[in-house]
């Protein structure tokens, strides 16, 4: 379902198809609401997020460089800010800027384009620090992070008040993580320690433009099996990140990296349909006409608003529901439902005779 299908759909449901009482503009923003509010609530769209374990790189530092390159054409951009460009500037103040970035933060960038990085154990003047990766940030789509996993291990979450007990100085220290921290950095900014090392083994790349068409492991093409031809469209015991649509732009690999499950919103609806099920789709729906006959003004109906709210808490409640039924049937749990006999040999019980009538 489209976003303008579900404002068409509802604007049917609530018999103003001339748009005499709610224009579509209006019903769209509703509709978005909730959406946000049910994947918000429920939880029921789960993602990975990959932060590269890669040398930090940086070409802007103020809002205003990052805005003009992203609206003019041919302007390459990276996705975090380089605000500062040695340990000695670390805590000093950029443009009244200190604490929003992560450069700020303690991570600075001595590159200002991803190739640079395969230069960077030839030169001497770049310290091991500068190759750490303290972490990086997570999409603005986040709901709640679920599981942190660097080199096939999972992390252990834990507050920055508890890590800064166990060690003060975890803010500068590499090696292998062992933590994870997710309440101090800014937000969305997700912080492992020690810091990684940023020595990922990633694919070669040819070239800067066009679709990734070739890979060492096993993959199938359009319109074939296995082979050399045609658009990768997948790989063995990778999730698709972002959505099952699409096509692969980088491949990232289990060794050296951080990897973070999530559970996030929806996709911008401008430009993707819903990702809820279909079952499901109609709550957004309900929270869209129970706004819309709350406001004030003609067409307003309270008792009728706070029917389809009603409803759209049942829709949550029941997703709810569902996830719990599933997470009993999850990978790990032998026999699903059936119950398991107590340990050993059960309760301890009489002898047969014993209390037996004479």
């Amino acid at each position: 379902m489209t976003l303008d299908d579900a404002v068409t759909d509802i604007l049917t449901r609530l018999a103003d198809q001339e748009n005499q009482i709610w224009s579509r503009d209006e019903i769209k923003l509703y509709f978005k609401d909730g959406y946000d509010q049910f994947c918000r609530r429920s939880k029921c769209l789960w993602d990975v997020y990959v932060i590269p374990n890669l040398p930090p790189v940086g070409n802007w530092q103020s809002d205003l460089e990052l805005y003009y390159a992203q609206t003019t054409p041919g302007f390459g951009f990276t996705d975090d800010p380089m605000m500062i460009t040695a340990e000695d500037e670390k805590g000093k103040p950029v443009d009244g800027t200190s604490g929003r970035y992560p450069g700020s933060r303690g991570q600075p960038a001595s590159a200002t384009r991803p190739g640079d990085r395969d230069f960077m154990d030839d030169f001497s003047n770049l310290t091991a620090t500068t190759k750490q990766v303290k972490g990086g940030t997570l999409p603005h789509e986040t709901v709640e992070v679920v599981r942190v996993v660097y080199d096939g291990r999972t992390l252990k979450g834990i507050s920055s008040q508890r890590m800064r007990e166990l060690d003060p100085r975890y803010e500068t220290r590499g090696g292998e993580p062992q933590w994870f921290i997710f309440d101090k950095d800014g937000l969305f900014y997700l912080r492992v320690v020690p810091a990684a090392q940023g020595n990922a083994s990633y694919d070669t790349v040819d070239g800067s433009w066009g679709n990734l068409n070739y890979t060492d492991e096993d993959i199938t093409v359009a319109n074939t099996n296995t082979g050399g031809w045609g658009i990768l469209r997948e790989r063995t015991d990778y999730f698709p990140s972002g959505g099952p649509h699409g096509m692969p732009t980088q491949v990232h690999p289990d060794s050296l990296n951080i990897k973070v499950e999530v559970f996030r919103l929806g996709r911008d609806l401008d430009s993707h349909e819903v990702e809820i099920p279909l079952a499901y789709q109609k709550y957004p729906l309900f929270w869209a006409m129970y706004r819309a006959l709350e406001r004030s003004g003609q067409g307003q109906d309270i008792q009728l608003s706070d029917h389809f709210k009603q409803r759209f808490e049942l829709g949550v409640k029941r997703m709810e529901a569902k996830a719990r039924e599933m997470d009993k049937e999850r990978a790990g749990r032998l026999g699903g439902l059936s119950k398991m006999t107590p340990f050993g040999l059960g309760d301890p019980v009489p002898p047969y005779p014993y209390g037996a009538p004479f």
